[in-house]
């Protein structure tokens, strides 16, 4: 596909006077503050930080005009392109592209299942999408729980954090007993919920973020430094 380069990314990143409300995210793997236009975006923006298999996000990184399989920088710079041809295109954005650790762009959209229920149509976006060659991943809202948006959200910003490797050494060493309920193991050890964490980051505690809610009563397992239970999204 032929891109336009060096032109500015589809979505504005903190444009000043911009009145929808959004939310602002940003993390190891975003280059940049970028808004989340929806609390499913927000959501998957968190699962990507946490799952160790994406290496980069880019929030709206192009547009294609579905008609011809172009993808410009983005969707102002299209219709600057077109604007004199008396052509209309059929434009689309994906929210996000994602870089795998084995150098493979993911597309990813998310919607809520109401939504695409209301627009049947939408399922030829990403038929046509798939036809131009692109890998596409649609996420509903059905994925993601309550619990497991609360839990994504919670460990997200301990993926930036340097590891306390003595605090997980100790937590590793306690739960070499067997399996420990998150609050008894912090009192068990004198370590604190950011260590903990840390550790559920880095691999020497297991906790699945997806299907089990993040309480004070949840069961944390050993880990033997493999990052499995963090591998949240459907790739």
């Amino acid at each position: 596909m032929n891109a336009d380069e060096g032109a500015e990314p589809a979505r504005q990143i903190r444009k000043r006077g911009y009145q929808k409300k959004v939310s602002l995210i940003s993390g190891t793997k975003m280059r940049d503050v970028s808004q989340a236009e929806s609390m499913l975006e927000g959501t998957i923006a968190a699962a990507a930080e946490v799952d160790p298999r994406v290496t980069k996000i880019e929030f709206q990184p192009l547009t294609f005009d579905l008609n011809t399989g172009r993808a410009y920088a983005s969707k102002k710079k299209m219709f600057e392109t077109l604007s004199e041809q008396g052509y209309k295109p059929w434009a689309y954005t994906p929210d996000f592209r994602l870089t795998l650790a084995n150098g493979e762009k993911l597309l990813v959209e998310g919607k809520a299942r109401r939504w695409l229920d209301a627009h049947p149509r939408f399922e030829l976006v990403i038929e046509t999408v798939h036809k131009l060659g692109h890998r596409l991943m649609l996420i509903t809202d059905e994925m993601f729980s309550d619990e497991s948006t609360r839990a994504l959200r919670t460990l997200k910003p301990h993926v930036a954090q340097a590891p306390d490797v003595a605090a997980i050494a100790k937590i590793k060493a306690h739960l070499e007993l067997g399996p420990a309920e998150f609050r008894r193991l912090l009192e068990a050890t004198g370590t604190s919920q950011r260590d903990l964490f840390g550790a559920i980051i880095s691999g020497a505690a297991v906790f699945d973020p997806i299907s089990t809610p993040l309480r004070p009563s949840t069961l944390i397992s050993p880990g033997t430094g493999e990052l499995d239970h963090l591998k949240v999204l459907p790739i």
